[in-house]
């Protein structure tokens, strides 16, 4: 696949923009009515998450396997991160293979996202949290106004654990996407007045805990917070599950996917 990767930039790299109309479908990126124009190393970013997700095309069409919007958003991401790192597909590709763990047996993993449409904008919050098993014990998610992204990923993970000290969980991996945040709760330090307050709360709730652990993980490895956190902007009123088939289809779809790869690494 490396090999794959070299020689697909190196003989396209610095070639005009390719129509993915009739190779993607024209609309299924920007939602346009009109041919969409990509760069080859654009297309290359969409065609390699498709080839690893099993995920294939037929008559412009896509043959899916799990929800598309994520994958969309991850290949978009990968083009950036390739024009923003001057090809380092070594990076790019330990990303790819970034995958949701389980907690260690005894231990809860809470996976937490904020997300703004704009920033500031109208935002989100969300968490998912889950047992050694893959099992999902809570998943909340709702919309908390305009707010910065940096906001509503702390207000995010104060209210993930606010769950958590509820319902009497003491052995905890905090894990999210935002090293600013994740990075701020380590290292016990501010990251701006806007957030103080709350990290100070943040603080107190993760006193009660016997055992902690946090950890940032990219995107990849956060996909079910993250999808959540997209739904939520939409919502006023905060909704919390605990029964798996009360969430959205796409949501259920992935968390079974990562279940699933929980099952095919264990054998």
């Amino acid at each position: 696949m490396v090999l794959f990767c070299i020689l697909w930039l190196v003989k396209f790299g610095d070639k005009p923009p390719l129509s993915l109309d009739g190779v993607y479908g024209r609309s299924e990126i920007t939602g346009s009515s009109k041919n969409v124009e990509r760069s080859p190393k654009e297309v290359f970013g969409i065609g390699v998450w498709l080839i690893e997700e099993n995920i294939f095309l037929f008559d412009g069409k896509i043959l899916e396997i799990g929800p598309r919007d994520f994958e969309i958003k991850m290949a978009k991401e990968w083009h950036q991160e390739l024009n923003a790192n001057a090809y380092d597909i070594g990076k790019l590709l330990a990303r790819r293979n970034t995958k949701w763990e389980p907690p260690d047996l005894g231990w809860f993993k809470m996976n937490f996202d904020g997300a703004a449409k704009g920033n500031p904008g109208r935002a989100s919050i969300c968490g998912i949290i889950r047992d050694p098993f893959g099992k999902m014990v809570v998943g909340f998610v709702g919309g908390i106004g305009v707010q910065s992204a940096l906001v509503a990923e702390a207000r995010a993970l104060f209210m993930g654990l606010k769950i958590v000290v509820s319902l009497g969980i003491v052995n905890l991996h905090i894990e999210g996407d935002s090293k600013v945040v994740t990075d701020a709760v380590k290292k016990e330090k501010f990251i701006g007045w806007n957030t103080k307050d709350i990290l100070i709360d943040v603080s107190f709730l993760m006193s009660k805990l016997r055992n902690k652990k946090v950890s940032h993980i990219y995107r990849e490895g956060n996909c079910v917070a993250d999808a959540l956190a997209n739904l939520g902007s939409g919502w006023a009123l905060a909704r919390c599950w605990k029964r798996i088939e009360r969430l959205p289809s796409n949501i259920q779809i992935l968390i079974g996917r990562e279940r699933s790869s929980m099952v095919n690494n264990d054998l």
